[in-house]
């Protein structure tokens, strides 16, 4: 069962050489060259082009790499696809990568590059499955990155941050951005860069003249958010992204005390949030005349570190009341931030249909392939299924789940669920 479920997983199936590309498909105008075979590349553009709303594909190019050439060497396929790339771009950055098989050969690609005399930073790096998932591999191409192209030395400004560890390619994160944005506007606060979103070459070099490094998933961002403070001293911020209206108070709030805003700012922000509180109640007090508390006997959550334990704790603190609940994490990475009253969660590192379903009024924030698996063991498909993570293949996402927004929209389909519940 858990090996069925891996095969399907979209973000533990991509090895790193998409997630190195992703953050590299996220800078305006970068070119990516691909030493790997056709099957690597195809696999990975298929990703890729889901994800991103701008088209990618003019600006990837690939070796095709064949049987001989791991006898013989890459050197004739690499200059072929150089020398398009010299013809037919101008790119902002050139990334060239090896996929497993190439990484073997041992080509000195840096040299073989340097000969068409680009005029951009060239950035080579093994980022095949041998070298992990797709997070290790964007975390690989974001440091790679930033120890290759300078940074300019500018005074910070104080209300100016980067917002680190996103990539386009995250489930959901499209509609999330906007609501980071909104959040942060709230505080009075600028953004310098998305680091992994919608970056351009001149605008990563400028990333000093941000006052902090705000941490949003820190399976990517917290060994970047880390080595940007060793190298450059620029302090960051690693908290729990925006999920519910008491999370995304606490983290607006976390970043307004990091940046030393005052007290008045603080309090005006905390007044807004007052009046979204108070609206919201309004609209659940309606609600609650008619169908009673909101009670959910059993949430489970399966998916990456940020999202599953975002939304858990906005589950726990404000949203639900319930009686269990099941954490299925999908990475084997540390546990980045502590989480309080940890006895309110089950955690378990492997997803088993078998663990969850002892309640009737179960609910399930997941992929598509744990929800798959749910209505294959209960020979039923209720209306209980929220999807939070890749793949997605039976649900339609179109609105974020961080945010003021995303509060509502959580709230909409637990209160749904609810009532469904009822009437069975």
């Amino acid at each position: 069962m858990n090996n069925k479920y891996m095969s399907v997983h979209c973000e533990n199936n991509h090895c790193a050489l998409t997630g190195a590309t992703s953050f590299f498909c996220a800078i305006k105008d970068a070119a990516v060259l691909i030493n790997g075979s056709r099957f690597c590349f195809k696999q990975m553009l298929h990703y890729l082009e889901k994800s991103f709303a701008e088209p990618v594909r003019p600006r990837l190019f690939c070796t095709e790499l064949q049987e001989e050439s791991i006898i013989f060497g890459t050197e004739n396929l690499l200059e072929r696809e150089l020398k398009k790339i010299k013809d037919r771009r101008n790119p902002s950055v050139l990334f060239i990568q090896n996929n497993c098989a190439a990484s073997l050969i041992g080509d000195d690609i840096a040299a073989i590059a340097q000969r068409f005399n680009f005029s951009c930073p060239v950035i080579v790096l093994d980022s095949g499955g041998l070298e992990g998932g797709f997070y290790e591999g964007w975390r690989q191409a974001a440091r790679a990155f930033f120890q290759a192209v300078p940074i300019n030395k500018t005074p910070p400004r104080q209300r100016y941050i980067n917002v680190v560890g996103v990539s386009d390619s995250l489930f959901n994160f499209t509609n999330d951005k906007k609501e980071i944005a909104a959040l942060l506007q709230a505080g009075g606060i600028h953004t310098v860069n998305f680091v992994g979103s919608a970056m351009t070459l001149d605008s990563l070099q400028q990333l000093r003249s941000a006052a902090l490094n705000v941490v949003i998933c820190p399976e990517l961002g917290k060994e970047l958010a880390e080595f940007l403070y060793e190298k450059y001293r620029i302090p960051y911020l690693l908290t729990l992204p925006p999920y519910g209206l008491e999370g995304s108070e606490r983290w607006l709030l976390q970043i307004m005390e990091a940046l030393h805003c005052s007290d008045p700012e603080k309090q005006s922000v905390c007044e807004f949030f007052a009046e979204q509180k108070k609206e919201i109640k309004t609209e659940t007090g309606k609600l609650r005349k008619i169908f009673g508390d909101l009670w959910i006997s059993e949430i489970n959550l399966a998916g990456s570190y940020s999202a599953v334990y975002g939304i858990g704790e906005a589950l726990r603190t404000e949203l639900a009341n319930y009686e269990t609940m099941n954490l299925f994490l999908y990475d084997d990475g540390p546990d980045y931030l502590f989480l309080a009253n940890t006895k309110q969660y089950q955690r378990h590192r492997n997803f088993d249909p078998q663990m969850i379903g002892k309640h009737k009024d179960w609910i399930l924030f997941s992929s598509s392939a744990e929800h798959a698996q749910m209505v294959q063991q209960t020979k039923q498909d209720k209306n209980n299924f929220c999807c939070i993570a890749y793949p997605c293949f039976d649900s339609a996402v179109f609105q974020p789940y961080m945010g003021i927004n995303g509060c509502r929209n959580l709230l909409r389909f637990l209160w749904q669920c609810y009532i469904d519940n009822l009437r069975n």
